[in-house]
């Protein structure tokens, strides 16, 4: 029995030795692996590449996988929206020249982010009418060389385009870019470091929503005048016995040349439905146009189509002597329609825009910047400069001092003092509001 305790001692012993040493190398594995994984972490970048001539998801997937294959990459995330690629990779790996000339074999153009100069214009646009013609003018904008990012308001008739200023280096380019595409643009406000030129951009653009009211009020009083005489002859006069006898005056035949007669019933509705046909419905006719150099197929691609063939069906039913040229009403007819539709959407935009003007106008043009004097913590109790400068100027991180009784130029939060505000126009109270230190405004 002694002799067997004093075997299983020592078996004991040689397995406690293996099992330290096992232990102290698994530490030191751990340790290295810690050590490796801490210098691997210190290497981790992060760069921002600019890429130009990107079109749809197909093309930001080619260059995210292309990044990706290349060895440090850990991510590649490309969005379409701001022409841009975020990059996370191993420093002592890999390298930015490496990402350019990636993207640039692969068949884009690279813009490096840090080196550009971020402009803002707005434009006012006309001929929208639905959300396709929105999509349209943004998908042309973004692919510009040197265009980020693009919002496209149809409520109202305006776009917002941020662009790099070395690339883009005038802006009447967008406008050329729109107008391009079958729309008509013009600038109402353009880049300044220190001023917004256009102040009144809001005016000037009420006032091009109201030129194109009057287009289209135009337009659909002068399809009116052909397409109710066009419904009294073919609808209504039909139907009225006392006047047989202008109707039989409408069924006579006339010569026309070469042996061939046609109706004089048909030949009133021709000159009736020839203008509103091809003048009042010309901008279907455009729009179509560009709308299938496109490959778009939007509402007024289906206008112009079925107009069409009805006026080309009534116009050989004409000259065949038979009874359907009354499909001439059909296609005047439905100008007027649609070109009345247009007309109520835009008297709509109008006044949504006339209401956000007014909204607008309530914001103070200027703002009194606070600049503390060297080593002073607080405006209150230290040293400070003021400056008014104008709205645009004010930057986040900025101090800006709101006297008593004024508008707050913009948002922001309280860091010394405290005042009442009158915030009845976002909630609905009519009593101001104590705003104090840390108070969002």
């Amino acid at each position: 029995l002694e002799l067997n305790l004093r075997h299983a001692m020592q078996d004991y012993e040689e397995a406690t030795s293996v099992l330290n040493s096992l232990s102290r190398s698994s530490s030191r594995v751990r340790n290295e692996n810690n050590h490796e994984n801490e210098s691997d972490n210190n290497n981790w970048q992060v760069e921002e590449i600019g890429v130009s001539g990107m079109t749809c998801s197909m093309c930001t997937s080619a260059v995210e996988q292309g990044l990706k294959s290349l060895n440090g990459v850990k991510a590649a995330n490309c969005s379409l929206a701001t022409h841009q690629v975020r990059i996370e990779y191993d420093g002592s790996v890999v390298g930015k020249n490496d990402f350019i000339d990636l993207i640039e074999a692969i068949g884009y153009e690279t813009v490096v982010r840090d080196d550009a100069v971020r402009s803002t214009v707005e434009l006012s646009i006309s001929g929208m009418t639905c959300t396709m013609c929105s999509q349209a003018i943004e998908a042309a904008l973004l692919a510009v060389n040197g265009v980020e990012q693009v919002t496209v308001s149809l409520a109202t008739n305006s776009a917002r385009v941020q662009f790099d200023a070395s690339v883009v280096s005038q802006p009447a380019s967008l406008v050329e870019t729109v107008e391009d595409i079958g729309y008509e643009a013009s600038l109402i406000s353009v880049p300044d470091n220190d001023v917004d030129i256009a102040n009144d951009r809001l005016d000037l653009m009420l006032e091009q929503q109201e030129k194109e009211v009057s287009k289209k009020k135009r337009n659909f009083y002068l399809s009116v005048v052909g397409a109710l005489p066009t419904l009294l002859i073919t609808m209504v006069l039909p139907h009225l016995p006392a006047l047989n006898g202008l109707k039989s005056f409408l069924q006579q035949n006339i010569s026309v040349g070469g042996g061939n007669t046609i109706k004089l019933e048909a030949l009133i509705l021709f000159l009736l439905c020839t203008p509103v046909q091809f003048g009042c419905g010309w901008p279907f006719y455009k729009q179509s146009f560009f709308g299938l150099k496109r490959g778009v197929l939007g509402m007024d691609v289906l206008v112009a189509l079925g107009t069409t063939a009805s006026y080309g069906y009534a116009l050989w039913a004409t000259f065949a002597n038979s009874i359907e040229y009354h499909f001439f009403e059909t296609s005047t007819v439905l100008i007027c329609f649609v070109l009345l539709g247009k007309l109520l959407q835009s008297l709509a935009v109008r006044r949504t825009s006339a209401a956000l003007t007014k909204l607008l106008s309530l914001q103070p043009k200027t703002a009194i910047k606070v600049t503390l004097a060297a080593g002073e913590t607080s405006p209150l109790d230290g040293a400070y400069t003021e400056e008014v400068v104008p709205l645009q100027a004010v930057v986040p991180g900025d101090l800006v001092k709101v006297l008593k009784g004024a508008s707050i130029p913009a948002d922001g939060i309280i860091q010394f003092g405290e005042m009442s505000v009158d915030e009845s126009m976002i909630t609905g109270e009519s009593v101001p509001v104590l705003k104090t230190e840390g108070s969002i405004v």
